[in-house]
C-alpha cells in the first residue's frame, strides 16, 4: 500500500512538472510571437528576420499545444492525478455543458447525414445505419445529463473522429464491437450520476457505533437484582446530600 501511494506520488510529480515545462514553452514561444510582431510594425530588424522568427514562434505554440493536449487527455483518465490544476480544468471542459452540446450535434450530423455528408468516404454509412437509432438517443441522454465521466467522452469523441480505432471508420474492425461500443457509452451516460453517489458514499467517513460510554446508559444489567458498587455509592452520595 505505501509502495503504491509513493509510485502514485512520484507520478503525479512527473506529470505536474511535465506540464509546468509544456506550459513555459508555451508561454515563451507566444511571448516571442508577440515580439515579432512588434517588430515587424516598427521595421526596425526589417521584415525577413521577425517574418522568420513569427513563423517559428507560431511552429512552437501549435506544437507544444498539441503536445500538452496530449498528456492532459492521458491524465484526464488517472485519479490520482486529477487534483493538478491543468487537468483539473481540463476534464472541466471536458465535460461541460457546452462541450456535451456539441458533442451531441455532432451524433446527430453524423445519424442524419446531409447529402454533401453521404459522398464522404470516410464514414461507413451502412454502419451508421445499423446503430442510427443508438446515436440518436445518446445525444438527447448525453445533452440531458447532470453530470458525466470524462472516459465516456472521450470514448464519444474516438467514434467520430478516430478513422483508426473507431468501429464506426475503420471496416476492419467487427460491427459488433460498433453495437457495444455505442451500449456502453449509452449505459455509462445514464448511470453516471449513479456511479458519483456510489464513489462518494464508498469515500465518506463511516460514524462509529454508540457505545455505552457515549450514549449515556449503562452496558450491563445486575445479575442478581442488587444494584452494583457504582449505584450504590452514587445513591448514598444523592442521601447524604
Amino acid at each position: 500500500m505505501v509502495r503504491r501511494r509513493s509510485e502514485s506520488f512520484q507520478r503525479a510529480e512527473d506529470t505536474r512538472t511535465r506540464i509546468a515545462f509544456l506550459m513555459g514553452w508555451r508561454r515563451g514561444a507566444a511571448a516571442a510571437a508577440v515580439l515579432c510582431v512588434g517588430l515587424l510594425a516598427t521595421g526596425l530588424l526589417g521584415r525577413v528576420g521577425p517574418l522568420a522568427g513569427l513563423a517559428t514562434a507560431i511552429s512552437v505554440v501549435g506544437g507544444v499545444e498539441i503536445a500538452v493536449r496530449g498528456v492532459l487527455r492521458r491524465c484526464v483518465l488517472c485519479p490520482e492525478i486529477a487534483e493538478i490544476s491543468a487537468v483539473a480544468r481540463y476534464r472541466d471542459r471536458l465535460c461541460s455543458a457546452r462541450n456535451r452540446r456539441r458533442l451531441g450535434k455532432w451524433l446527430r450530423s453524423t445519424a442524419r447525414p446531409s447529402h454533401a455528408a453521404r459522398a464522404s468516404p470516410h464514414v461507413l454509412w451502412a454502419r451508421v445505419a445499423l446503430v442510427r437509432e443508438q446515436l440518436l438517443l445518446l445525444a438527447d441522454e448525453l445533452e440531458s445529463a447532470d453530470t458525466i465521466d470524462p472516459r465516456t467522452m472521450i470514448e464519444i469523441r474516438t467514434l467520430l473522429s478516430n478513422g483508426r480505432n473507431s468501429p464506426l471508420l475503420n471496416d476492419q474492425i467487427p460491427e459488433a464491437e460498433l453495437v457495444s461500443t455505442v451500449r456502453c457509452a449509452r449505459f455509462r451516460v445514464i448511470t453516471a450520476p449513479l456511479q458519483n453517489s456510489i464513489g462518494r458514499s464508498a469515500l465518506a467517513p463511516i460514524a462509529p457505533a454508540p457505545t455505552a460510554e457515549s450514549s449515556g446508559w449503562a452496558s450491563h444489567a445486575p445479575s442478581s437484582g442488587h444494584a452494583t458498587d457504582h449505584t450504590e455509592s452514587r445513591r448514598t452520595s444523592e442521601t447524604d446530600r
